[in-house]
């Protein structure tokens, strides 16, 4: 039984060259911050680049959320990971 938290991109931001950060809109009311490397965001089918995820409902699998400076985290380490639906 995975874990899987479905949402709608509000915003991003670059982290440096190789990492970003996704602001995600849960289903679930939660606000997330989905880390991802860019390489890995490549990977991932029909992924626009990171301006065109805005408004993009995505689902984030097997990725156990965690607390940071109060912000709930998600921090995806593969492609399969993440799906654009």
């Amino acid at each position: 039984n995975e874990t899987a938290v479905i949402g709608k991109v509000n915003g991003f931001s670059y982290v440096d060259n190789d990492t970003l950060h996704l602001t995600l809109s849960g289903k679930d009311g939660n606000l997330y911050r989905v880390v991802v490397a860019r390489k890995i965001l490549n990977q991932v089918p029909n992924a626009p680049p990171p301006p065109g995820l805005i408004n993009k409902t995505l689902q984030i699998i097997g990725v156990q959320p965690v607390e940071v400076n109060s912000r709930l985290e998600l921090k995806v380490e593969q492609a399969n990971q993440l799906q654009v639906l």
